[in-house]
């Protein structure tokens, strides 16, 4: 119930009639995290945040994109949801790399982020060959392998 009463200095006003609101609890869901892109190196815990609001209180749906489609998260071991919408990933591999698509749903209407996840690997082994031989020298060549999505600091 709410009324309404005017102040000034010289006192307190009569007050409104009294009314009574019920809220309509009509919300279309909203996201209230960042897309973007996130980069973490392998074999760590990665969580990506989907915080979402909305009345009634939005459905979260984490798919991933894969060449052909969109394929939806599956919870297991290694990924869950937390009841705050964020999905972690366990021990991330080069293949957890890609596109993660968040979206809230509710009666209302819907809200989606991207999030682009970029796992740093070890770089491969670089690729070595003998290019020129002498009775008293050996000259050595390589060629670098993948980076991991990291840059070489250094060969040893």
């Amino acid at each position: 119930m709410l009324w309404v009463a005017a102040v000034t200095s010289a006192g307190r006003g009569n007050i409104s009639e009294k009314v009574t609101i019920e809220p309509a609890g009509k919300a279309p869901a909203k996201i209230i995290s960042f897309g973007g892109t996130v980069t973490t190196p392998w074999m760590k815990d990665v969580r990506l945040p989907c915080n979402s609001v909305g009345e009634p209180a939005p459905a979260i749906k984490w798919t991933k994109d894969s060449e052909d489609s969109a394929i939806p998260v599956a919870v297991d071991g290694h990924r869950l949801i937390q009841a705050n919408g964020t999905l972690v990933l366990r021990s991330v591999k080069a293949e957890d790399s890609g596109y993660y698509t968040c979206t809230a749903t509710n009666t209302w209407g819907f809200d989606t982020i991207i999030i682009n996840l970029l796992v740093q690997v070890p770089p491969d082994q670089p690729r070595l060959t003998v290019s020129k031989t002498s009775a008293s020298s050996i000259t050595l060549a390589w060629i670098p392998g993948d980076n991991g999505g990291s840059s070489i600091r250094g060969e040893a």
